[in-house]
């Protein structure tokens, strides 16, 4: 059912993505182990294998990558048979990132179109293991992520080999500098994990537990390189806060604004743009992400910035 929704709100233009500084390798891994255990049942050799070296942070929106390669590794270990092998392999160029899933899927001919309707195969269909609408959903999702969704035959004609190419553009994985970060959550346990993963990179943070506690901080100390901002605290929220922040005027206006959310919903990312928030990303924050995004918005503010003759200094 989610696949046919998905799959309309592709062709209806209406579906949202939300690209954020991943860390590449990490995220490969864990969508590989999702599928580890159903390979383990059938003793199947899953095996991953980079191509090329990769990098450490791409931008690339999170769940739609994963949502395609979890469908086609999920095909692969239903369509192998015990004790078969199925390969996940990896490589990036130029921006360019590049996922292949081999293994003995649909029957080489046996699929009429990626962008279908329904596409089914004899041998798939005849076992029960569902109608493989979920492949037309993971090439109309290659396509809005601008990309594409391939299938060749298998190693000597055996079997599929579904490779998926796909824009990843390459992101510094730390800033330039040590920066000064104010870092805004109404849990304490939230804010210590932040302090956690961004002191040893040589970072200062400050806290805040609310929203208006950081509108008060922000307009009477010492402005920070980058603000980093829960998205659902109450009473005042990370967008309103923003919103707020925006309204300011001067230097504080022109912060940097990172939201930081446990929600995966497109949407939600949307609304946090338009609140005038300039980056996001997922909970669990990734150490290396968080360092990938705040090199990202720092820089892209930096002539613009906080950083002119009218920002306070420490």
């Amino acid at each position: 059912m989610n696949d046919a929704f998905d799959l309309a709100r592709v062709e209806a233009g209406l579906l949202d993505l939300a690209p954020e500084p991943i860390a590449l390798p990490e995220t490969l891994r864990a969508t590989l182990a999702l599928v580890a255990a159903a390979a383990a049942a059938k003793r199947q050799d899953l095996r991953f294998e980079a191509e090329t070296p990769l990098p450490a942070i791409v931008v690339a929106d999170p769940l739609r990558l994963r949502q395609v390669v979890t469908n086609l590794l999920g095909n692969a270990t239903r369509l192998t048979s015990p004790g078969g092998r199925i390969t996940f392999s990896a490589g990036w160029a130029a921006g360019e990132l590049r996922l292949a899933v081999t293994g003995p899927g649909l029957p080489a001919g046996a699929l009429a179109s990626l962008r279908g309707d329904v596409v089914q195969g004899a041998a798939w269909n005849a076992a029960g293991e569902g109608s493989g609408l979920g492949l037309a959903t993971c090439a109309a999702l290659a396509g809005a992520m601008g990309g594409m969704l391939r299938h060749d035959p298998g190693p000597e004609g055996a079997g599929a080999r579904f490779t998926l190419t796909l824009p990843a553009p390459e992101l510094p994985s730390e800033p330039a500098r040590p920066l000064r970060l104010l870092v805004v959550d109404d849990v304490l346990v939230n804010r210590k994990v932040a302090r956690a993963l961004l002191e040893p990179a040589g970072h200062r943070v400050e806290d805040a537990a609310d929203g208006q506690a950081a509108l008060d901080a922000l307009q009477s100390g010492p402005l920070p390189d980058a603000v980093l901002m829960d998205v659902q605290m109450q009473p005042l929220d990370g967008m309103e806060t923003t919103r707020r922040l925006r309204a300011l005027g001067g230097a504080a206006a022109r912060l940097p604004v990172i939201a930081l959310t446990g929600s995966v919903d497109p949407a939600e990312q949307a609304a946090c743009r338009a609140a005038g928030m300039d980056g996001h990303l997922s909970k669990p924050i990734e150490r290396t992400a968080l360092l990938a995004e705040l090199a990202r918005v720092t820089a892209a503010r930096s002539l613009d910035g906080p950083g002119g003759a009218d920002r306070r200094s420490p």
